[in-house]
């Protein structure tokens, strides 16, 4: 993580865990190839990731895909059929994951102490990705303004705006976009 304030990157190492002690499961693929000359069999895996849920966005970009439930469970190892219902599973989960800072201490193979895990306090609290940017402003006169998905064009000083439809709008809830001229 950057730290706007010394203009240096700063690692913060974090322990995440589940809420209720249960054991964390994560949604992955494995596979198995076979060398033809040799009859080596190489396994492989991957643990699939989404954008990280609204309470870990401070640490991290990406997280991986929690399987919470049993039925979660279930549905994702069940290879006979396809099933739509995969793509909820998809959603960040804000409700099973918690986290603090740990000793920077961590970062090494060489840390083996039971205090690993054990909470620390930060002398400064680092600054969220989301305090890169700026904060939410009052729409201004003479700006584009989009509105329940359309955009209009209000030049200062002229009558008429330009309406016309956003194109490639995913998130519908975005109440106004602006863009000063």
């Amino acid at each position: 993580m950057h730290d706007a304030l010394t203009g240096k990157d700063v690692k913060q190492p974090y322990y995440i865990y589940p809420k209720n002690d249960d054991i964390l499961c994560f949604a992955g693929l494995y596979d198995e190839l076979g060398d033809p000359e040799t009859g080596e069999r190489i396994r492989t895996f991957t643990l699939i990731t989404v954008d990280a849920s609204q309470a870990l966005k401070g640490i991290h970009s990406r997280m991986p895909v929690v399987l919470s439930t049993k039925e979660n469970i279930s549905l994702w190892l069940n290879t006979k059929s396809w099933n739509d219902k995969l793509f909820d599973l998809l959603i960040p989960d804000n409700k099973t994951l918690r986290f603090h800072p740990v000793g920077k201490g961590v970062g090494s193979t060489k840390f083996q102490e039971s205090s690993c895990s054990k909470e620390v306090k930060l002398a400064r609290p680092l600054p969220s990705v989301l305090s890169f940017f700026p904060k939410k402003r009052k729409p201004l006169d003479g700006c584009d303004s989009k509105v329940d998905g359309l955009v209009k064009n209000e030049k200062r000083g002229s009558s008429d705006g330009d309406v016309s439809k956003v194109d490639g709008l995913v998130n519908k809830k975005a109440k106004v976009v602006i863009s000063i001229d």
